[in-house]
């Protein structure tokens, strides 16, 4: 019960703080879907080149989970 309080609480105080900024951020937010759909492609070409790396045959710190 503490951690949904304290959850809610967290909410509560982002909301306060960027209800007012929102005006000036919007210019930002406008470009976060191209900056996301850069990231999602970072981060699929990313992973596809360490599952390469990590296919070999000698066993590399990245394969260990």
């Amino acid at each position: 019960m503490a951690v949904a309080g304290a959850v809610l609480f967290v909410l509560a105080v982002l909301g306060a703080v960027l209800f007012p900024a929102f005006p000036y951020l919007r210019p930002v937010l406008v470009n976060v879907q191209t900056a996301l759909q850069f990231l999602g492609a970072a981060l699929l070409l990313g992973s596809r080149m360490t599952s390469r790396s990590c296919s070999r045959s000698d066993s590399s710190s990245c394969c260990k989970a």
